[in-house]
């Protein structure tokens, strides 16, 4: 059974609402970094990995770390933005106007 899919239009007062979410959003974001930056809670460790010749084991744990946090910050997002089975969601047919609305809207969801 082929799913559909719905999208709203985003018009007027709706897409300024939507704009002022995400700039709340990255104000938040700003603030709460720079919070923790502030009370040392959020520090970058002064020890690496020695230099040396070649690729050293404590590399190769840094790289595994790094690649283990994509994949969980993937997953998050995908299981936070997943939705219901039975939910039916249409697409209308993009006018030559609403095409850049359309991109822009897919690009923030």
């Amino acid at each position: 059974m082929a799913r559909t899919q719905t999208a709203t239009r985003c018009n007027g007062p709706d897409a300024f609402i939507l704009i002022l979410n995400c700039l709340f959003a990255a104000i938040f974001a700003v603030l709460a970094i720079g919070l923790m930056s502030y009370l040392d809670l959020m520090t970058i460790p002064d020890s690496s990995c020695p230099s040396g010749e070649g690729y050293a084991m404590c590399g190769i744990i840094q790289d595994f770390r790094a690649l283990f946090s994509l994949a969980l910050g993937g997953l998050v997002c995908a299981v936070m933005t997943r939705r219901p089975e039975d939910q039916e969601i249409s697409l209308p047919a993009p006018d030559d106007d609403d095409a850049w609305q359309l991109k822009l809207i897919a690009s923030l969801s």
